[in-house]
């Protein structure tokens, strides 16, 4: 979900920190279009910040492969993993 990503990726990015997407094939990640219902948002300009952030953050867009993220590894202070369903 969207929101699952996007709140604690400003609260991150607020902190100082820099962050770095890894995903299994260095593929972009997707969304949950579910995910960008109002009902899930208090607040709707928030909803179109993070909706924004993932259709045109570089990072976001062109992560690293979880293979390259692992060989770095020590090169990060944290991991963030987003909800999801079982």
């Amino acid at each position: 979900f969207l929101g699952e990503l996007y709140e604690p990726y400003v609260a991150i990015t607020r902190e100082g920190y820099d962050v770095v997407f890894a995903t299994v094939q260095a593929a972009a990640p997707a969304i949950d279009p579910e995910s960008l219902d109002d009902e899930y948002w208090e607040d709707s300009a928030e909803r179109d910040a993070a909706r924004r952030f993932v259709e045109s953050a570089r990072a976001w867009r062109s992560p690293l492969s979880l293979a390259q993220a692992r060989a770095d590894a020590t090169a990060f202070d944290g991991l963030v993993v987003p909800g999801g369903q079982g």
